[in-house]
C-alpha cells in the first residue's frame, strides 16, 4: 500500500430515515489509506470466495465506487 495520508472528503446520504420526506445528507472525511486498504480486503476476499452468489453484486458496486474515488 502507499503512504498516502490525503483525505477525501465526501457526502453520504442517509436512506434509512423513518421519514420518507427526510433524508440526512453527512459529509465525511476520510482517509485514502483506509479507502485503498478495504478496496484490498474486498479484492482477497473475493479471490478467497468468501462472498455468496447472491451477494457478488452488492460487492462489486462497492468495489466499483472505491476504485472510481480513489481514480
Amino acid at each position: 500500500m502507499d503512504n498516502n495520508d490525503e483525505n477525501i472528503t465526501m457526502n453520504v446520504n442517509d436512506e434509512h430515515s423513518n421519514d420518507d420526506n427526510y433524508k440526512e445528507v453527512k459529509t465525511l472525511n476520510v482517509n485514502v489509506n483506509l479507502l485503498q486498504n478495504i478496496r484490498a480486503v474486498l479484492e482477497i476476499s473475493t479471490q478467497r470466495g468468501t462472498y455468496r452468489a447472491n451477494e457478488l453484486s452488492s460487492v462489486g458496486k462497492v468495489y466499483d465506487e472505491l476504485v472510481t474515488l480513489l481514480k
